[in-house]
């Protein structure tokens, strides 16, 4: 599937702890962004950057509410933090030719902040300017990324035994957490900063005496990979906010931050597509063991031809063998075709798939890998599953 749609959604703030002489007066601001074919294509041994962003809307009430105190579950509105886009794999080539698609991903940066003293104008500065870091350090980030090096270092993951795909994603993944703790460093110098250029100096006299704090903070980044391999495509997460993470009971306040990221896909089964041919090769296999006979034997049989998966049971497979539709054989490693044939014993109700008896294990039908796992294997496929 070369597009998914996903969801990130920041749905509740719930206030667990609280010592401050009144209720508490929490903001907060959101940054998505993501990195897909969409926002990063290769260009020779760099990357050009199109960025999408979500930024959260306003500061000082933006939560609708001004009285918090222990025990509120406060809803974050859709302004604030839902945002709905698509996500495509990144194509990349390396100095060999060879192409990948790295699966894409999504992520935000939320910071909850408690509002004192500052003014309404200068508390969007400081928003603003948070916003702009961010973009820039992201921007920075991907086009600062130099193939011919990145490359090198996901051969050197391949060698030590990933997958190249997995090992593109876990190299990107590693040098993300690297601006991830850039972000973090540098964002309260930043808003700090903007917050006080807009005041006048009465406004800095007073912000001075309690000014705007930040609660926490909280950053995730999801893989379309990730996201599928959820059994709900959706990864969930709660994020402990305190103003003092040191000695968190000692703070004013703390938070849970709720939050998922979904991905809006769907699996739709695909039928079995039996090959036309005649004589069919039988790639994989599946199990079942019979506790009559005290042995496994064959409970499903399938493959892929010309990219389309096929499988079928037991039963139906002796049934296509006894009465001349198909042929099944098992390729030798020299190349040979070994049939299948069925055995029906007297002792038995039922027949079963087998091959001849031979000094060559590699034709035996047992030895084969698991047909759901051969490459290219799918019996069934994604598709959008578009948003309520």
């Amino acid at each position: 599937m070369d597009e998914i749609p996903v969801r990130v959604k920041l749905w509740r703030l719930f206030c667990f702890h609280g010592a401050d002489e009144e209720a508490s007066e929490p903001y907060m601001w959101v940054i998505g962004f993501k990195f897909d074919g969409s926002t990063m294509k290769q260009a020779l041994a760099r990357f050009n950057w199109t960025p999408d962003y979500f930024f959260s809307q306003g500061s000082h009430g933006c939560l609708g509410t001004r009285n918090v105190r222990p025990g509120a579950k406060i809803s974050i509105p859709a302004n604030v933090g839902t945002w709905e886009t698509t996500i495509k794999p990144i194509k990349l080539t390396d100095a060999q030719g060879n192409s990948t698609d790295v699966p894409g991903a999504v992520g935000f940066a939320a910071v909850v902040l408690e509002e004192n003293n500052v003014p309404d104008d200068a508390a969007e500065a400081g928003h603003q300017a948070l916003n702009n870091f961010v973009a820039n350090t992201l921007e920075s980030f991907v086009t600062g990324i130099n193939l011919l090096e990145f490359n090198q270092a996901v051969q050197d993951r391949v060698n030590n035994g990933a997958a190249r795909d997995k090992a593109i994603e876990d190299e990107l993944r590693a040098r993300f957490d690297v601006v991830q703790q850039t972000i973090s460093d540098g964002a309260s110098d930043v808003v700090s900063q903007a917050m006080r250029n807009a005041m006048n100096l009465p406004e800095l006299a007073w912000a001075g005496i309690d000014k705007d704090q930040v609660m926490g903070r909280a950053f995730h980044l999801a893989t379309a990979a990730q996201l599928i391999n959820e059994g709900d495509f959706t990864l969930d997460f709660d994020d402990n906010l305190f103003d003092n993470p040191a000695l968190p009971e000692a703070g004013d306040f703390a938070y849970t931050l709720h939050s998922l990221i979904k991905a809006r896909v769907k699996w739709r089964a695909i039928p079995s597509q039996l090959p036309a041919e005649h004589d069919i090769q039988i790639q994989g296999i599946s199990r079942g063991f019979s506790r009559d006979r005290k042995s496994y034997y064959i409970a499903n049989v399938g493959g892929v031809v010309n990219g389309n998966s096929w499988w079928m049971g037991r039963s139906d497979a002796c049934g296509m063998i006894q009465d001349g539709r198909k042929a099944f054989y098992v390729l030798d490693g020299d190349g040979s075709h070994t049939p299948v044939s069925v055995v029906s014993p007297p002792d038995s109700h039922w027949s079963y798939l087998t091959t001849p008896a031979d000094d060559h294990p590699g034709n035996n039908l047992l030895s084969l890998p698991k047909y759901y796992e051969l490459p290219g294997f799918h019996s069934a496929v994604l598709e959008p599953d578009p948003f309520g």
